[in-house]
């Protein structure tokens, strides 16, 4: 097992850092698609949102990149970039890596509900376009002001 010199030990440490901080503004930015999740048109909110969010994310892939090269530097067969065979003998830093492998994964779970609740609203409002799509070749009883509109008796307004 090759040992990390202190500059390795110290290069290591500031990476878990900068990915923590990353991820600690990931983590901000999807609890931001949470709430804006639930206002009513907000969509220019969330478009801003989830900008942010794959900017945030595409920085988080590249700091998962660089620490996939850091770890292959002494571990070449290590392809998911975990430090932790590296770090026994650093407790401190491994309690680190613990807490941000922790915090990934809680990231995670929170993208893919955001996911699905995106994805149920995106349903909804699908189910609602069709619908106002199918209503458009109908007569209508109301103007666009609320206004009532005459109706010619010989035809149904609605059937059901």
């Amino acid at each position: 097992m090759p040992t990390l010199s202190e500059i390795d030990v110290q290069d290591l440490a500031v990476h878990i850092e900068e990915e923590s901080k990353a991820l600690t503004v990931f983590d901000m930015l999807l609890e931001d698609e949470i709430r804006v999740l639930g206002q009513v048109q907000a969509h220019e909110a969330l478009a801003q949102v989830i900008a942010a969010k794959q900017a945030q994310a595409v920085r988080l892939n590249a700091l998962f990149e660089t620490r996939v090269a850091l770890v292959r530097q002494w571990l070449p067969t290590q392809l998911d970039g975990n430090p932790q065979a590296l770090l026994v003998d650093q407790p401190d830093l491994l309690g680190r890596w613990h807490r941000l492998r922790a915090r990934i994964r809680a990231a995670q779970e929170k993208n893919q509900a955001n996911g699905r609740l995106i994805d149920g609203y995106l349903r909804q409002n699908q189910a609602a376009l069709e619908a106002l799509h199918a209503a458009r070749g109908t007569r209508r009883a109301y103007t666009s002001r609320g206004k009532t509109k005459t109706v010619h008796p010989s035809r149904d307004l609605a059937v059901g």
